[in-house]
Formats: C-alpha cells, structure tokens, sequence
C-alpha cells in the first residue's frame, strides 16, 4: 500500500513542502532534507496543519498528554512530507528507520 492511501485511509494527506516554506513564520529559507549516501537528514519537523503551526507548547505545562499526541501525530505527517519526495528521488525505498536526535 501506498503511503498516500494509507494517509487517506486516516483522513490525513501529505502537506506541501513548498506551502510549508512559504508559512514558515521564521522568514527563513531553510533545507528541509538532506541526503548523505543512504542517510537522510532532516530539519523543521514541527507540528503543522493547514499550513499553520499546531499546538505549540510543552506537554505537562502548556499541552495535555492527549495535546502531544496529537502534536507528534503531526510533527511526524510534517516529516513524511520530507522524506517522501527525497526517498522517491534517490530511491529510498522502503524507509528502514526514523531515528531523533537531541
């Protein structure tokens, strides 16, 4: 299954990266990915819906537990729109592994 019928089986679709640079409230103009052999680096995997930033905040002090969910749930849909369009050009196919950094 495709990941944009397995996003529209949820009722979510793939943002566009060029809307989200466009509302980056920053002003910065900024490399969403970056691919190194068979890594991919990412940047600015915010949660974001409708093209505006969503449920900013902290969980314990600003946001709900139920809030961060739903913050990671679309922090994670704003990283799918970055890796998809990389992974399709340099042919990362499937993706293996996600892993944060701190």
């Amino acid at each position: 299954m495709k990941i944009e019928d397995k996003l529209a089986k949820l009722g979510l679709e793939l943002p566009s990266l060029e809307d989200l640079y466009r509302s980056n409230v920053s002003g910065a103009h900024y490399i969403s990915h970056f691919p190194v052999q068979n890594l991919l680096y990412l940047s600015g995997t915010t949660p974001r819906k409708n093209g505006q930033t969503y449920l900013p905040g902290v969980v314990g002090k600003d946001l709900t537990l139920e809030q961060g969910r739903e913050a990671a749930r679309y922090a994670a849909i704003t990283t799918l729109a970055a890796v998809y369009p990389a992974r399709r050009a340099a042919r990362y196919d499937p993706v293996e592994v996600i892993r944060g950094a701190h």
